[in-house]
């Protein structure tokens, strides 16, 4: 495990010349023994997390790999990656499930559109070539901040429910950007 991880960590991080010897140090730590129930799912080796992790970011980048913490900021970016920590059994909870529940999909990046307004409304947009006609439109939803900044942004979102020519049905956030006056579709609904 040991020699896997330092080859996955030289891969990230190549010397800058040739290695003549590598000295390992190590140090022993707790190993947290954690009793699980009888009908408890069983977690993978910390040994195999820590190999999969390394090897997820070296295909990926170090920056992409971790877990989401979120800023104190209205910003839809709002939030930075940190290394992933695996939880005690204490400070796991169960969460129930719900059959009937809708998903929202960020788009990353956004996808530009060209927007047709009737009385500041939407009425019509084209994405990516095809047509689509708005038929319920719920917003503005205005959000700005960092005013006080250089990185300042202002923006208002529609939740959409429109129709393709072709007849499918998108469900989507449409945000448009009112410093710069450019659309884009920030979300879709699953």
């Amino acid at each position: 495990m040991l020699l896997k991880l330092l080859h996955l960590d030289l891969q990230a991080h190549p010397p800058p010349a040739g290695i003549l010897a590598v000295l390992v140090k190590a140090e022993p730590g707790d190993r947290s023994k954690m009793q699980l129930g009888l009908f408890a799912p069983q977690t993978p080796e910390a040994a195999r997390l820590d190999i999969t992790l390394a090897r997820i970011a070296a295909i990926v980048g170090e920056d992409r790999v971790g877990r989401a913490r979120l800023l104190d900021t209205h910003a839809s970016e709002g939030f930075v990656m940190e290394p992933f920590t695996v939880s005690t059994a204490s400070s796991v909870k169960t969460q129930e499930t719900k059959s009937n529940t809708t998903t929202l999909r960020r788009c990353r990046p956004p996808s530009p559109l060209t927007m047709m307004l009737r009385e500041s409304r939407p009425h019509e947009f084209y994405l990516t070539g095809k047509r689509y006609i708005v038929h319920q439109a719920f917003g503005p939803w205005r959000r700005s901040g960092e005013w006080w900044t250089q990185e300042v942004w202002s923006c208002e979102e529609w939740d959409i429910s429109a129709c393709a020519t072709s007849g499918e049905t998108l469900l989507c956030i449409l945000a448009h950007d009112l410093l710069h006056h450019h659309w884009q579709m920030e979300a879709m609904y699953d």
